[in-house]
């Protein structure tokens, strides 16, 4: 009950206390639970809401206290709960904390997830972040890279000059479907096939007329 007198007891005082309102009804919703009662917490945490509560972020508290590659490792899992855009963003934070942790293995294994996610929503972003993170690896991982990148390039426009998978490039030109298959299948038989990379070919494809 103390918690709830002082949340009530800020919020009574000005709109400039609706912070320290909120932290209190956070605080009682946190104490009732503890206490088993239910349904005073469940309106405890909605009047913290109410106030405009946000529950901190441990990613954020992480990096206060330097601790970095504990943040990065949070942001990480984060990540993974999320979709889309939001998840490519999430990855490229991450990587920047590993990297700021001195850990650029991990740093450069989210960038490259970031890169893949952004694909299907930015194909034109995600080109430029795979020619970016090309420039940290080492020359087998950065070929890769660079070979996404034009795939990328080629899912924004079928006429782009691209650096890398000029079969498949000029396949696009002639809008040639069968040239393209042949293609892809002799990167299959060189066992350079990943998931991304097959979604990625059958999306170009599709768009060939």
């Amino acid at each position: 009950m103390q918690h709830l007198v002082q949340a009530d007891h800020h919020l009574a005082r000005s709109k400039q206390s609706l912070s320290a309102a909120a932290e209190a009804y956070q605080q009682a919703a946190e104490a009732l639970l503890a206490q088993g009662d239910l349904d005073a917490a469940d309106q405890a945490l909605a009047k913290a809401k109410e106030c405009g509560y946000v529950k901190p972020s441990p990613v954020a508290a992480l990096c206060k206290q330097g601790r970095f590659q504990e943040a990065a490792v949070e942001q990480r899992a984060i990540a993974k709960g999320l979709l889309g855009h939001d998840q490519a963003q999430a990855y490229s934070e991450a990587a920047q904390l590993f990297g700021l942790a001195n850990a650029p293995v991990q740093a450069n294994q989210c960038e490259l997830k970031a890169a893949k996610r952004m694909a299907w929503v930015d194909a034109g972003r995600a080109m430029q972040m795979f020619f970016e993170l090309a420039e940290k690896q080492d020359a087998p991982a950065a070929a890769d890279s660079r070979f996404k990148a034009s795939l990328c390039a080629l899912a924004c426009d079928l006429n782009a000059e691209v650096e890398m998978a000029n079969e498949f490039a000029v396949a696009c030109k002639n809008r040639d479907r069968d040239a393209f298959t042949q293609a892809a299948v002799a990167l299959d038989d060189e066992g350079r096939l990943d998931c991304w990379t097959t979604a990625m070919l059958y999306t170009i494809k599709c768009s060939l007329a």
